[in-house]
């Protein structure tokens, strides 16, 4: 009788055996699936949480005279280590005026102390009326927004020059609408007022306390391009964009600290000397709660293959003591002890190909729930997004377990055989008698 014809028919004779092994197999093959999906979606994060999070270095020139300019701006792009993508930003405190030249009225707030401010001219100077402009090259990518502070309710967001969004509480008081122009002047500067045509209007959802100066209020807040904000602080350009500070992006986050370096050597260089920061918070949170769960995952895939390979074994020793009168009988007939491991290790062999097909759709569910609690368990809060991360057992995952796994349930077979092939043909037969 052929190795085939007898594996396959002890499997179908012992049927019982055959299942139980069988859900074994599924069970092992569920597990070392579930721990490589997990290790491979922890790898693919975090190559790409370095462009998602978008560490940056911000370049601060509000002491500077000329604030930001094109030359500078376009310098610090293209340093080494810079993706070349910037935001500009400027912020000043404005009065507000309608067609008429009359102020706008604003949403009062808690009064001013001089004490707090330079002293009694500040007030003169008009901060105590004021709003605060918000002039960003995207505005929609601003804190407030992204945050879900505010959000736009009618009209759309700024795609070009000399355009505004104002709070919907501003344009009630004020009788304004969408298409409406009004005029800008900065209290912290003596340019010329700007005229800005609103574009939308916004409403805000997180609650300020009582104490909030009315500068500060959202209902007084306006939102402009780069290029007014850079007129009302800095005048006429001429065509180039300045602003009070910008935002560079980086290419590579784990090398932020030396480009910063290089980035402050270049900005002490300067008449005005600019202040240099780094963002990188929401990318060093991601990283280390994906070091943490990519130890978790190491750490499980050690013990997943230890332990599914003692089990596996110890499940065979079993099996071959209560198959030890059949080993007998068999070499009694003339077969060698190589022929009887070669048919132990065909019916695993077997067994462990069709548990490998049955587990793929259940390996995918449970990594998918697994993995989400344990991304959610160790992803901070102030991570968006990293929790929302689906894991998925690929093709190139399911591959990986039958290289391991297969080769783990022949290694097991043999381990389990070791201490019968060990024994003397007499041994077994006076064993059995």
């Amino acid at each position: 009788m052929s190795l085939t014809h007898r594996t396959w028919a002890y499997l179908t004779r012992k049927w019982p055996q055959t299942v139980t092994l069988l859900g074994l197999m599924v069970a092992i093959f569920t597990l070392m699936a579930t721990c490589w999906a997990l290790h491979q979606t922890t790898t693919t994060v975090g190559a790409n949480i370095k462009t998602a999070l978008k560490p940056s270095l911000t370049v601060s020139a509000k002491q500077a005279p000329d604030g930001l300019t094109a030359d500078m701006v376009a310098r610090l792009a293209g340093f080494p280590g810079m993706t070349g993508a910037y935001e500009l930003d400027t912020q000043s405190l404005v009065r507000y005026a309608g067609r008429d030249g009359q102020d706008l009225s604003l949403k009062p707030g808690e009064k001013l102390d001089p004490a707090t401010l330079n002293g009694a001219e500040d007030l003169e100077n008009g901060w105590e009326e004021s709003g605060r402009l918000y002039a960003a090259t995207n505005t929609a990518q601003d804190g407030s927004f992204s945050r879900g502070d505010l959000e736009l309710t009618s009209g759309r967001m700024i795609d070009g020059e000399h355009q505004v969004l104002i709070h919907e509480d501003l344009a009630r008081r004020n009788g304004l609408a969408v298409g409406d122009t009004i005029t800008l002047r900065s209290v912290e500067s003596d340019q010329p007022s700007v005229e800005a045509r609103i574009v939308g209007l916004v409403t805000h959802h997180k609650k300020q306390s009582d104490q909030t100066p009315t500068m500060e209020l959202y209902e007084n807040r306006v939102f402009s391009d780069a290029v007014t904000g850079s007129e009302l602080i800095f005048g006429q350009t001429a065509g180039r964009s300045l602003a009070q500070s910008g935002t560079f992006f980086v290419t590579d986050p784990d090398q932020i600290d030396d480009l910063m370096e290089q980035v402050n050597a270049v900005a002490d260089s300067q008449a005005q000397p600019l202040r240099v920061t780094k963002d990188d918070s929401d990318y060093v949170n991601a990283r280390d709660a994906l070091t943490g769960m990519s130890q978790i995952v190491l750490i499980a895939q050690v013990v997943v293959v230890g332990v599914c390979f003692a089990v596996l074994a110890l499940f065979l020793v079993f099996r071959q003591q209560h198959r030890l009168r059949e080993t007998g009988v068999l070499l009694a007939m003339g077969q060698t002890k190589r022929s009887i491991l070669a048919q132990r290790v065909a019916e695993v062999s077997l067994v462990a190909v069709v548990g490998w097909l049955l587990a793929w759709p259940i390996s995918s569910l449970i990594a998918a729930g697994v993995g989400q609690r344990l991304l959610t368990s160790n992803a901070p809060s102030t991570v968006i997004g990293l929790a929302d991360v689906t894991v998925v057992v690929t093709a190139s995952t399911w591959g990986m377990v039958a290289i391991i796994g297969l080769p783990l349930c022949v290694a097991a077979t043999i381990a389990a055989m070791v201490p019968t092939v060990r024994l003397k043909p007499k041994h077994i037969l006076s064993h059995m008698s």
